[in-house]
């Protein structure tokens, strides 16, 4: 893609011979997966692990949703649902953390006992036996949690915005915006030729103009 954009830009400006301009696109890499990051953080979403997949070996990350230490449980939280994961004490250091801060779990998954069996849960008919525990990021004490975001007051939710986007109806909102974002775009500019253009490339944006007041 670079090439033909390069390509195309030295034609038009007459910059060069073409084995100059050869020359300078091989200096330009070219993309493959090996040279894109590759964020090969997890092997499965929280939520979407059922009983297919157990006995089976995964890694998951997600929000600590909640935390039981004393009963050896937690819960974690993706954009896919809910997971829980016991952990064994006397197999496995824990690490101190608080809840909603991104944890990277690796362990195998088991049915839980019948007994233990959340029927209100997607997930809750199976539960991950953590092998291993890390903390990717750590969370501060919060002021309120995503699930409580609606039984707080607006001021508060505004003040705290980045927890606020954490609850589930931020998130649903969020998605289905850029849902319909999407399929605008694939329907104007894939379907119909149309070009989107923003505003920059048609006014210029001079300093201070985003703060003029009237006087």
């Amino acid at each position: 893609m670079l090439s033909c954009v390069f390509r195309r830009l030295f034609s038009q400006l007459g910059l060069g011979t073409p084995s100059l301009t050869l020359s300078f696109l091989s200096l330009i890499p070219k993309a493959s997966v090996s040279s894109l990051p590759a964020f090969v953080y997890k092997s499965h979403a929280c939520g979407e692990l059922s009983t297919q997949h157990i006995n089976s070996t995964v890694t998951v990350c997600g929000w600590l949703e909640h935390c039981r230490l004393s009963s050896r449980f937690l819960v974690l939280r993706d954009d896919r649902g809910l997971i829980q994961i016991y952990c064994d004490k006397n197999s496995l250091q824990i690490p101190q953390f608080n809840s909603e801060s991104v944890l990277r779990v690796t362990g195998k998954v088991q049915a839980r006992p019948e007994k233990d069996v959340n029927k209100r849960m997607p997930t809750g008919e199976i539960e991950i036996v953590a092998e291993s525990i890390e903390i990717l990021s750590h969370s501060s004490p919060l002021s309120f949690l995503p699930k409580d975001a609606a039984n707080v007051n607006e001021m508060e939710r505004l003040k705290y915005r980045y927890i606020d986007l954490r609850s589930s109806n931020m998130q649903r909102n969020m998605r289905f915006r850029s849902s319909i974002i999407l399929q605008m775009r694939s329907f104007l500019c894939q379907n119909n030729g149309f070009t989107e253009i923003e505003t920059p490339y048609l006014f210029k944006i001079t300093p201070g103009e985003s703060v003029c007041i009237n006087f």
